[in-house]
């Protein structure tokens, strides 16, 4: 994204349509530094170095991970045993408190 220079107009459409490649984080655009008329989309998180994913495909991505995360529960369930809960108490004794 740091080679990517916006009109204010596109920074806009770029912002609402698009996420970062990294992080699937929302993007932000700024004034950038050598044309003060034009803009500079960046993610927070990642900052200007990564690339740009549309909005629909990260939507996309999620849904699936959600669903693979059901069947993978599910198909599970028999073969992960269960964990006993623990008390505050029991919890705190263990880490030596």
């Amino acid at each position: 994204m740091s080679d990517q220079i916006y009109t204010p107009e596109s920074a806009l459409k770029v912002v609402r349509n698009y996420k970062c490649s990294l992080c699937w984080g929302h993007l932000l655009h700024k004034p950038s530094d050598d044309d003060a008329c034009m803009e500079v989309v960046y993610c927070p998180e990642c900052g200007d170095n990564a690339g740009l994913v549309h909005g629909k495909y990260v939507e996309r991505k999620v849904q699936q991970s959600a669903g693979e995360r059901l069947d993978a529960s599910y198909n599970l369930r028999g073969l992960l045993p269960c964990l006993p809960a623990h008390t505050k108490q029991e919890i705190m004794k263990s880490l030596g408190y």
